[in-house]
């Protein structure tokens, strides 16, 4: 009794293998798919990312002057590090502040987000382009404005 219930299982499990596992297409050559995950990201919510060039803000920063109210800079490093050295006119918040803080923002200002490298601001500008503000992140952040290593820390160096 015990052998042929064995013998029936083997027989089921080769069918089933026989049916799921043999095709006629197994000669086909199979061409790889690439699959790039940051563009897939973007493509959710394209555009909510803006980043500006240390030398494109440069010149904004001198074409508005310092106390223009159009461009409203926030720094997102620790405080220690922004004592260090930071843009003209920054302020400096902890990115997990950043909500308590929106009432500070001028309506119609230019949002200015940077942190050490980029990736943290870009998180912040995005959250506050989908909360309707004009939000830029500095690419590549401190290390794209200043090669001071004193001030960016040699995150990258050159």
């Amino acid at each position: 009794m015990k052998l042929w219930k064995t013998l029936s299982w083997m027989l089921v499990l080769m069918l089933a293998i026989g049916f799921v596992g043999c095709s006629d297409d197994d000669d086909d050559p199979v061409t790889p798919t690439t699959y790039d995950h940051f563009e897939a990201l973007f493509a959710l919510d394209p555009g909510t990312s803006d980043n500006i060039t240390a030398d494109a803000l440069w010149a904004e920063m001198n074409e508005a002057g310092p106390a223009s109210g159009d461009l409203f800079i926030i720094d997102f490093r620790n405080a220690d590090h922004f004592a260090a050295g930071y843009i003209a006119g920054a302020v400096n918040w902890d990115v997990k502040n950043l909500i308590d803080n929106l009432d500070q923002i001028p309506a119609d200002a230019k949002v200015i987000c940077y942190c050490y490298s980029g990736q943290t601001a870009s998180q912040a500008s995005a959250a506050l382009n989908m909360l309707g503000y004009d939000a830029w992140n500095l690419k590549f952040g401190m290390c794209g404005w200043t090669s001071d290593e004193a001030i960016n820390l040699g995150k990258w160096a050159n």
